[in-house]
């Protein structure tokens, strides 16, 4: 049912794209993106060195194509780390396909978009905290909602004050894109009454077993050109389908341009989870606990920029060491 339903979305999708009439020529185009995070990293605790090395984070390569005025298309492939193979993995499992989908532009305000699709679960909070290659944002870091999924998404903009997004996925983003035996609903919604200040609420449910509900929420205040102020706020109920265990958080950072070069940035982050009926510590009570995130950015020239950063994890189990990382990190783009 599944699979036929997010068919239908394509065909209807491809048939208006196709038939559509445009009223001015149209020269088809494409261009071709990469972006590359590496890093020279020290990783430690008060007892003890982890690892020090190099380390090619990640690089994603895609290409991008308008068919027509109204239509285009996008795929994308995403190359790990070898440090994120799990046991027994082959390293072809390195290479993912990240995106591959299609986009119809419905009019000026309306588009919709279906395939291995970009989700919007935290594509504003990856935007406002602007450094991916340093640190991923807090919903990708505790892997709560999904940034991408094999599905369709409709956006719309009622006004220049007011966004909304809706989206039915497999919810088993790109890592593993096969169907399983539900959808996965989204909506969000942006409202920016001024240029300083912009509110984002989004959620998503799953009619898995124990319905599995994630929220959050994004504040970011910009009073100027120099500096932004960002604060994000999520719950997840009955986190990856399992009763009663929910998780909640929230990140708060800050940017400060000193000029067209050089930024300095700031940020904390706090992980907690619920203590589950019978139990006497919160189920998550290992990874529970803070982050601490701070470094200087610079960039030399459009493409490239760099930055020497400090993050360090605190446990909320004292007994657990506090886990430190610096290391000057890269980001390429072409």
């Amino acid at each position: 049912m599944k699979q036929r339903f997010l068919l239908l979305c394509m065909c209807v999708a491809v048939s208006i794209g196709i038939f559509a009439q445009e009223s001015d020529t149209f020269v088809p185009n494409g261009k071709v993106s990469a972006t590359i995070f590496s890093n020279y990293h020290t990783q430690f605790t008060s007892e003890k060195v982890n690892s020090v090395g190099f380390n090619l984070e990640r690089a994603y390569f895609g290409y991008a194509y308008n068919i027509s005025k109204e239509f285009s298309a996008q795929l994308m492939v995403d190359v790990g780390s070898p440090n994120e193979m799990s046991i027994g993995a082959s390293k072809s499992q390195l290479i993912r396909l990240r995106n591959a989908y299609g986009t119809y532009s419905l009019d000026n305000s309306t588009t919709i978009s279906f395939g291995l699709i970009d989700l919007m679960t935290c594509q504003l909070q990856e935007d406002f905290w602007g450094y991916r290659y340093v640190y991923k944002t807090f919903l990708q870091e505790h892997n709560i909602g999904k940034k991408t999924d094999l599905g369709v998404i409709l956006k719309h903009s009622v006004s220049e004050q007011l966004d909304f997004d809706i989206a039915i996925t497999n919810g088993e983003e790109f890592t593993n894109v096969q169907a399983d035996m539900d959808f996965l609903y989204g909506f969000g919604a942006t409202i920016k009454p001024t240029n300083e200040f912009l509110f984002r609420v989004y959620g998503d449910y799953s009619r898995l077993s124990n319905n599995p509900v994630n929220l959050n929420s994004l504040v970011s205040i910009t009073p100027n050109d120099k500096i932004s102020w960002n604060a994000e706020y999520m719950y997840s109920f009955n986190n990856k389908n399992i009763d009663k265990h929910d998780l909640a958080g929230f990140s708060l950072y800050t940017t400060y341009k000193i000029d067209e070069q050089i930024k300095v940035f700031a940020r904390f982050d706090k992980l907690w989870s619920n203590v589950v009926e019978n139990e006497i510590d919160p189920w998550n009570e290992a990874k529970d606990g803070n982050a601490i995130i701070g470094g200087l950015e610079y960039t030399p020239i459009k493409n490239l920029r760099i930055s020497l950063n400090y993050a360090g994890w605190i446990f909320d189990n004292s007994s657990y060491k506090t886990k430190n990382r610096i290391g000057i990190y890269t980001e390429i783009t072409f």
